[in-house]
């Protein structure tokens, strides 16, 4: 688990941004049961974020490794593979997240879907109202 690692308020923030990135390829899966190539983008944000964190030394990589961080041909291929590995945990760890959050709200996200294409001007009365019934 992520919580566990050094320097937990920022690693938070950059992965609830990797979540969020995550979203709308979660929201496919769940809605419609397959992924599109939509999400290509966010995909290679999520990897420069956690690029990112390797790079500010979040995952503990050591201070020889840190020092070479932003030179990522001086990483030994241990290292390499290490990042790689964490990498791939933390996009597979968000994607779970990212999935149980849509499912969680999925009536919600439905009943607002339906009113943005039933009407041309939402109001923010009614969408509050929907908020609300859904205990948000």
């Amino acid at each position: 688990d992520d919580d566990d690692e050094s320097n937990p308020e920022d690693r938070n923030f950059y992965l609830k941004q990797i979540i969020t990135c995550l979203g709308g390829r979660a929201a496919e899966e769940v809605f419609f049961g397959f992924t599109t190539a939509g999400c290509y983008s966010d995909i290679n944000k999520c990897l420069r974020i956690i690029d990112h964190m390797f790079d500010c030394g979040m995952y503990g990589y050591g201070f020889l490794d840190l020092a070479r961080a932003g030179d990522r041909s001086e990483w030994s291929d241990k290292l390499k593979s290490k990042a790689e590995r964490k990498a791939i945990k933390i996009l597979e760890n968000s994607y779970k997240k990212a999935k149980a959050i849509i499912k969680h709200n999925r009536l919600l996200i439905a009943e607002l879907t339906k009113m943005i294409i039933d009407k041309t001007v939402l109001v923010a009365e009614e969408t509050n109202s929907i908020f609300e019934k859904h205990g948000l």
